[in-house]
């Protein structure tokens, strides 16, 4: 029997907060996880942190794909994942310990194919957390629903960051949803969108239980912004399309 959440984070050149990221996933208050490690042919030690600290937790996998590109790096991780939930984390990023226990209680309360939590961006320098937003409609909290049952914009409900959700990947299996490999950013608002637009459904957590770093140059989503966004609606569009969601 599998564990019941797989973690999955891809990883490129991000040695110096590396070991920070997978501490945060290991102290979790809800144990039953695989830590999925996948390294996008990084050039710096984090492949050697990363086997270093799986040999301390055997909950730890360490995968390589030397495509480059976060979407090849989650795919595999991906691939491997023989969770009941997936939930991504960046390797220069850190959660609160009760991320998974919270979100996995609500998916399962509620049989929802995503649960969206709330983050908040850390500065290193100043050591200081900075409240993202959250949704602002209150009657949308402690309930499940889909993009067809509210009248709300899709972007009140979420921000385009796939780390902040919790996703059935049964879900994800059955609706054949996949990151983007030509896409060096703007991955996560195509595969975001593809299930919200596949009728999943949906429960919120008024709680900021995601810590995103800020100003990491080495990251693989903080750079080659410009053209993506354009393509990403695209691949929206056409799997769309396929799955008979629009008229063409």
């Amino acid at each position: 029997m599998g564990p019941s959440v797989s973690v999955v984070m891809p990883v490129f050149n991000s040695g110096q907060y590396l070991s920070d990221s997978i501490e945060s996933v290991l102290c979790q208050t809800y144990s039953d996880f695989e830590l999925l490690c996948v390294d996008n042919a990084s050039t710096d030690d984090s492949l050697s942190v990363l086997r270093e600290e799986s040999e301390k937790d055997s909950r730890i996998s360490v995968l390589q794909d030397n495509r480059r590109g976060v979407s090849n790096a989650r795919n595999t991780g991906l691939a491997y994942a023989s969770g009941d939930y997936v939930a991504f984390i960046d390797a220069d990023d850190f959660i609160s310990p009760s991320l998974l226990e919270h979100a996995i209680s609500q998916a399962q309360k509620h049989s929802a194919d995503m649960v969206i939590f709330g983050f908040d961006e850390y500065q290193s320098v100043e050591n200081s957390f900075f409240a993202r937003e959250l949704c602002e409609d209150c009657s949308l909290y402690e309930r499940s629903f889909t993009l067809d049952e509210i009248s709300c914009l899709s972007t009140e409900v979420t921000t385009p960051n796939v780390w902040r959700i919790l996703f059935s990947r049964s879900f994800l299996e059955e609706r054949a949803i996949r990151f983007e490999d030509d896409l060096r950013t703007a991955e996560d608002l195509a595969f975001i969108y593809k299930a919200l637009f596949s009728g999943a459904r949906i429960v919120l957590l008024d709680e900021r239980l995601y810590h995103y770093r800020r100003d990491v140059p080495t990251s693989l989503t903080r750079s080659n912004r410009e053209g993506d966004g354009m393509k990403a609606l695209g691949h929206i569009w056409s799997y769309l399309e396929k799955c008979g969601g629009v008229s063409a």
